[in-house]
């Protein structure tokens, strides 16, 4: 079976199921962020980056979400949760 099938149906089965997704794409999302802020001091050394360019580049990242929370939530309303939602848990597993 397919992964989004199996996970269709799983969110479709109960609403405790549907939850225990919400959390892993929560999850997924932090371990995001948080694998950024332990590699800026080794980027900073081994690029000779100023202070003033790490914190652009934490900037960047953090408009960047802001950003693509309201895209997603645009496209949701026109194309449905699932499909957006599916997107995006893709995209952040192949972030990780």
């Amino acid at each position: 079976m397919h992964l989004f099938a199996k996970l269709r149906t799983a969110a479709a089965s109960s609403p405790e199921r549907s939850l225990q997704l919400i959390n892993l794409s929560a999850l997924l999302e932090t371990v995001g962020w948080s694998s950024l802020a332990p590699s800026l001091p080794a980027l900073y050394k081994s690029l000779g980056l100023t202070r003033g360019h790490v914190s652009a580049i934490s900037s960047a990242v953090s408009f960047t979400a802001l950003v693509s929370v309201l895209v997603q939530g645009r496209l949701s309303d026109r194309f449905g949760r699932v499909g957006i939602l599916r997107f995006s848990a893709v995209v952040q597993v192949c972030q990780v």
